[in-house]
């Protein structure tokens, strides 16, 4: 109990931009009600054509956006400069203060990209109730997509984890989801920004999924032959492969690293990955 009190405390006095409101109740809505939510933001399948069967995708995330996003935007010159990337995710945490959805958005439109960027919610995105300014920037936040490419598709799923649970709704459309279309697809790759490793107090409440959601997760993971699993959260980048599934956790690209990576992951029939360090 010291040991909590003291981490709260610590969180607390050196972070001047915490939602203490949303720290002791649940930020935004309920991830019941998120997911609801999203899915009736969602049309049809959203598919993505290309040209080419092998592929490349960049991954960031934990932009926490305040007043300027000055990595964001090196970032988005340096994926959008190279012709080899065919779309990009930014897997949550995108701001943590009070407007900065929209400073992100503004940033992003700015920089004219050719590509598709696809939007995960963290935790930080939900404090002072910005929920709704996700849904206004950024749209959904369970979803998926299908990249088409020749013959061959990959299938993508968007999950919303921003709570440190999917909750029983969105686990149950995870499982159906995989169950009648994991099979169609060459390749099946699950976004989110909470991560499932490496349980620390740092993130307290939503750190991590709890280990009997985890245990669920992986086994359905296992189960139906996904192949990476790619998240944020821990502001490090990792590699972990269990039961056959590839987990990746991508550093964080807030303007106040001094080093940073994003991913790159070039999907064909085998699917291989890079960390780019800027």
């Amino acid at each position: 109990m010291r040991t909590l009190i003291f981490a709260i405390l610590i969180l607390l006095l050196s972070s001047c931009r915490y939602d203490f409101a949303g720290f002791v109740s649940p930020p935004s809505k309920t991830v019941e009600t998120r997911f609801k939510e999203s899915l009736d933001m969602n049309n049809n399948d959203t598919i993505i054509s290309i040209a080419s069967a092998s592929y490349q995708m960049a991954f960031c995330s934990d932009v926490h956006v305040n007043k300027t996003a000055h990595n964001l935007s090196i970032l988005l010159k340096e994926v959008n400069s190279n012709p080899d990337i065919s779309l990009m995710a930014i897997l949550g945490d995108i701001t943590d203060m009070p407007g900065g959805m929209f400073v992100a958005k503004d940033t992003i439109t700015s920089a004219n990209m050719d590509i598709p960027v696809k939007y995960i919610v963290g935790n930080h995105d939900l404090y002072f109730n910005q929920w709704d300014d996700f849904k206004e920037c950024f749209g959904s936040a369970s979803y998926y997509f299908i990249v088409q490419a020749d013959t061959v598709s990959d299938l993508f799923i968007v999950l919303d984890s921003g709570s440190g649970t999917l909750g029983n709704s969105q686990l149950k459309w995870l499982e159906n989801l995989l169950k009648s279309r994991r099979h169609l697809h060459r390749n099946c790759t699950v976004l989110t920004h909470t991560h499932f490793w490496d349980t620390e107090m740092s993130q307290f409440p939503t750190g991590n999924f709890p280990v009997e959601e985890t245990a669920v997760l992986t086994n359905l993971f296992s189960k139906y032959d996904v192949n990476m699993v790619i998240s944020g959260h821990d502001h490090t980048s990792q590699v972990k492969l269990f039961n056959g599934v590839c987990y990746i956790i991508t550093d964080a690209i807030l303007d106040e690293s001094e080093k940073w990576s994003y991913l790159k992951v070039t999907f064909s029939d085998e699917v291989s990955y890079s960390f780019k360090y800027m």
